[in-house]
């Protein structure tokens, strides 16, 4: 009979880009307006940068900003 051992964060998916979780694994947040996440397993997010910028949630980058705005 084989034996179940305990969950645990280790056997958690990790978080997908533009997601986002304190652990970096499930459960995920997504990525609110304004930031984004490039990596697997992220636990923050990323501010867009001056002259850039996000509008939508779950980015996985920021866009430039157009001249002028």
């Amino acid at each position: 009979m084989a034996t179940l051992l305990p969950f645990s964060a280790a056997h958690a998916a990790l978080c997908t880009p533009g997601h986002y979780s304190s652990t970096g694994s499930d459960p995920c947040a997504t990525a609110p307006v304004g930031t984004y996440v490039n990596s697997a397993g992220a636990t923050s997010v990323t501010l867009a940068p001056v002259g850039r910028y996000v509008p939508t949630s779950g980015a996985t980058t920021s866009i430039p900003a157009p001249v002028g705005s």
